[in-house]
């Protein structure tokens, strides 16, 4: 993908309140993922290299990353050391093939691509809602005390 494809991508994500970023390395299978969440009615785009991923997160760190099973270990904790560098607070997805998976946060979700498309789709529209939940929340603290700052 292009640099100004990646521009465009994360900026029609930044104007969606659903947005689910899938990092892979199965060309095939992250564009049918794509297709299968946008249906859900989440706005997603795909990466297939660590660069991608990085800077649709650096433009909008709210976006849901969610790791293919096609992805090594090695590959898999690169993309979530990286993306807790640069989203606080904020879930990712790891899918498994059965196969040992890389090291977790102990917020990050692990989720067997076994499981299908319906669990899968679940699971994502309930870490999403988790995720704004919490940045509303924490949105209602920092307004409280900004409130309680000017007083």
């Amino acid at each position: 993908m292009s640099a100004d494809a990646l521009v465009l991508a994360a900026q029609r994500m930044k104007s969606s309140s659903n947005p689910v970023l899938v990092y892979g390395k199965d060309l095939l299978l992250m564009e049918t993922r794509r297709l299968m969440f946008q249906a859900a009615g989440f706005h997603a785009t795909t990466a297939f290299t660590l660069a991608e991923a990085e800077a649709v997160l650096l433009y909008e760190p709210e976006t849901l990353l969610v790791l293919c099973h096609t992805l090594t270990a090695a590959r898999c904790e690169a993309a979530l050391h990286m993306a807790y560098s640069h989203r606080h607070g904020s879930k990712s997805l790891v899918l498994s093939a059965g196969l040992p998976v890389c090291k977790l946060d102990r917020e990050d979700e692990l989720l067997s691509s076994f499981d299908g498309p319906r669990t899968l789709i679940a699971t994502i529209d309930r870490m999403l809602k988790a995720n704004n939940e919490a940045k509303t929340s924490s949105n209602t603290v920092m307004v409280k005390q900004s409130s309680a700052d000017k007083s």
